[in-house]
């Protein structure tokens, strides 16, 4: 039997060994970005019988397909703001057409760390120049960061919805300020890896969101970008799909990216 869309994304994160989340010699560790990590997700993706899109922005996706450009007219056709982009979206495949269910994917990679005591993983935004001319990351976010996004993503008229957590971890540039050991690193890595995802999980549990989530270190390899799962969570089917702004949506998506859906 074919698997699923979904089952293939949770197939990059088995819990026995290292998989690939981006296969191929990655950029080196401190250009690793999410850009990267959604790059490595279509590659992996596409092998599997999916069609696969990255970085789907709604508003740029009406413009082309409708001329609409105005808040107010695009408030009034939809319903809704076209907020947020979508990091990752992902059906099956049946012949020559592209079908649903349609799955999104809010991706967040925590890569600004130290390990040091004063810093921990924090998301990357973009490089913004230093005080000696040249550029240095910016970086916001804590344990909680794309929650948000991924609850927004139930009303962009999507099947499915999975928040996926990628915890980059180099240990040359983790530090601990009592030990260099390698193993020492890795377990401090793993403790503070499995707390984020440990709160994120408590709060989808404990409100019944109907989201996914997918929790995994990264480590750049000289050939690939290897995942160690952490944690993972299967969604629910989004209880807003059927809502009138959502179908205006999908019709928009169908329209937009060559899709046979229902809306």
């Amino acid at each position: 039997m074919k698997r699923t869309p979904l089952e293939r994304f949770f197939d990059l994160f088995v819990n026995r060994s290292p998989q690939k989340i981006y296969d191929g010699s990655p950029p080196p560790s401190d250009e690793i970005r999410e850009e990267t990590i959604v790059d490595g997700f279509v590659d992996r993706l596409d092998q599997h019988e999916l069609w696969v899109t990255p970085r789907v922005n709604l508003w740029e996706l009406n413009s082309e397909q409708t001329g609409m450009w105005k808040p107010e007219e695009i408030v009034g056709h939809y319903g809704h703001p076209l907020q947020p982009d979508i990091d990752l979206l992902f059906g099956p495949v049946d012949g020559s057409r592209r079908t649903g269910p349609l799955v999104g994917v809010e991706v967040k990679h925590f890569a600004y760390q130290s390990g040091a005591g004063n810093v921990l993983p924090k998301t990357r935004l973009a490089t913004v120049p230093d005080e000696n001319g040249g550029q240095e990351w910016q970086a916001e976010g804590g344990f909680y960061a794309g929650l948000d996004q991924a609850l927004a993503l139930l009303q962009t008229g999507v099947d499915y919805v999975i928040l996926a957590h990628i915890i980059h971890y180099d240990p040359d540039i983790w530090e601990l300020p009592h030990s260099n050991n390698t193993e020492d690193k890795r377990a401090a890595y793993r403790e503070i890896s499995k707390t984020y995802s440990r709160n994120i999980a408590r709060l989808i549990d404990t409100f019944d969101l109907p989201i996914g989530y997918v929790a995994a270190g990264a480590e750049p390899l000289t050939d690939a970008i290897a995942s160690h799962t952490i944690r993972k969570r299967s969604p629910d089917r989004n209880p807003f799909v059927r809502a009138e702004s959502a179908g205006r949506i999908r019709a928009l998506l169908s329209e937009g990216l060559d899709l046979d859906i229902e809306y």
